[in-house]
């Protein structure tokens, strides 16, 4: 295998650094993906191996260990940030007097080439972006395919399984390159050990094996952080075209509506679980949120969510619905995922899912936040506030009237906001462990009762693709899984279109139509 050049070091902003130099010519440099802070991988200027040596007969191929990673410092005062990462790179290229350079990034890597590209100009002559999942548009899928590895966080095994599972052709995965994410040699593995304790970011008491990734600043949101020019649109704004009431449905075909007879049947009572977290989600969720759908069925009730993590959530939820029979359990957004997490916890308790524009439990990826929620009016959970982002949430207005809005309002007065604190230390780390727990189980065992997957085809917070790798991911070893879309429909579909959502769940479910 070919091998790296011997390293040198550099003092870039009063950060040693290490990197690697071969060749003469016009400068190339690597930056390789991966982030501190997480105990499965190990990423360093060693990927970028097998391409210095033979590039050096061309060019000057440079690359470095990022901040934090590899053998280069820690980032003061524990800057764990992307920002921090672009800063350090970009004061690299500085301190070693380069001319602009051809820029290469792989995965994060491409995120933080493209920001130097972007903030520095005259040190840049050209960009390549490979592979950046963290850059491009769509839907990321790391935490589908690494959930859960099946050995310990920060081992041998641990690395040589997510770099295997990176790759089309395992065999790619050498000893060599394991060994150069985890030398070997006395005192290595507890140095290593210590300094992966230090990087990683704090995570709440049993929030499991999983890294979390820090926002920009603080505990802020990250689409917060992010430079945004776009005004918000302007409260009660209509988009060009847009429905005024939901359409007529017709009777579903014969296959749709005999579902349940096919599917081995899955009836009994519908509880429907409300998402939303309170003080973070723009308008105040609650069993309110569902509207006139809960009278087209017979069998329905609702629960009222509580808890400060996903766990708690979860656990509420389960205690309402113990001593009821097996029930369907219908959750939006936030919860979808408690209710396929009760699913896996307790399928006793659950005879089918339905996830409804469930983006909580959608593989979410690490690329650049969804904006539709930023700048809301002040004062935030106010009537106008609510409406603005009840508005912003749908395809469609009509919906949004004095009833829903009298109930937001009511249910914002009765609420403890989380706060930022709560949010970032709690229950981030908390819905990160229930999705990784989630997509173990999708991959290994597989959910054990029937789901289906229900989505907005113009939902703003989430792509049609996010909702189909959710789909995907509960359908690859569970066999009774659909996935349906209701047209013209954002985040709230059944609100937007009620009788189409309750076509497609009474179907499922094997319920009767109430006339």
């Amino acid at each position: 295998m070919a091998r790296l050049p011997e390293g040198r070091w550099l003092d870039v902003d009063g950060s040693r650094t290490r990197y690697f130099e071969a060749g003469t010519g016009e400068p190339v440099v690597f930056i390789y993906g991966g982030n501190f802070g997480t105990g499965d991988s190990a990423s360093s200027a060693h990927t970028w191996n097998l391409n210095l040596a033979p590039l050096s007969e061309h060019v000057r191929a440079i690359t470095f260990d990022k901040l934090g990673q590899g053998e280069t410092d820690n980032p003061k005062n524990d800057d764990y940030t992307m920002a921090a990462v672009v800063r350090h790179a970009a004061a690299f290229l500085r301190a070693m007097k380069l001319p602009p350079v051809h820029l290469v990034g792989h995965s994060r890597g491409g995120y933080a080439a493209t920001r130097v590209a972007l903030d520095n100009h005259d040190l840049v002559k050209s960009l390549t972006v490979v592979n950046s999942g963290t850059l491009s548009p769509g839907v990321g899928t790391n935490e589908v395919v690494l959930a859960k590895p099946p050995y310990a966080a920060g081992t041998r095994e641990c690395v040589r399984w997510v770099y295997e599972n990176y790759s089309f052709d395992p065999k790619v995965v050498t000893e060599e390159w394991v060994d150069k994410a985890f030398p070997a040699g006395p005192g290595a593995r507890e140095a290593r050990d210590a300094a992966m304790d230090q990087r990683r970011p704090a995570a709440a008491p049993g929030a499991g094996g999983v890294g979390i990734r820090r926002s920009h600043r603080g505990d802020r949101p990250r689409h917060r952080a992010l430079q945004h020019v776009c005004q918000a649109r302007a409260a009660r704004a209509v988009p060009r075209l847009q429905p005024v009431g939901p359409f007529s449905v017709p009777r579903a075909s014969r296959t749709l509506q005999r579902a349940d007879a096919a599917l081995g049947g899955v009836a009994g009572m519908i509880v429907f679980i409300h998402g939303g977290v309170p003080g973070v989600t723009p308008y105040c969720s609650g069993p309110h949120i569902w509207g006139s759908v809960l009278q087209q069925f017979s069998n329905a009730t609702t629960v009222d969510v509580a808890g400060q993590t996903v766990d708690a959530m979860t656990q509420s939820v389960r205690k309402a619905i113990e001593g009821k029979g097996r029930c369907h359990l219908v959750g939006h957004d936030l919860g979808g995922l408690i209710a396929l997490g009760l699913a896996i916890e307790a399928p006793q308790l659950v005879s089918a899912v339905t996830a409804v524009a469930s983006v909580a439990a959608s593989p979410t990826g690490d690329g650049v936040g969804d904006f539709t929620f930023a700048y809301p009016p002040k004062p935030l959970w106010s009537r106008e506030s609510q409406r603005w982002a009840l508005e912003r949430a749908s395809y469609s207005h009509h919906h949004v009237d004095g009833k829903l809005l009298d109930a937001c309002v009511a249910a914002a007065a009765k609420q403890q906001p989380m706060t930022p604190e709560t949010y970032a230390e709690q229950f981030v780390p908390s819905l990160m462990k229930a999705k990784a727990r989630f997509y173990e189980i999708c991959r290994s065992e597989g959910i054990k009762v029937p789901c289906q997957v229900i989505w907005g085809s113009h939902d703003p917070l989430a792509t049609f693709d996010h909702g189909l790798w959710l789909f995907r991911g509960i359908a690859q070893r569970q066999r009774v899984a659909q996935f349906h879309v209701i047209n013209r429909t954002g985040s709230l579909p059944f609100r937007e279109e009620p009788a189409a959502f309750h076509q497609v769940v009474s179907a499922f479910n094997g319920a009767g139509v109430r006339s």
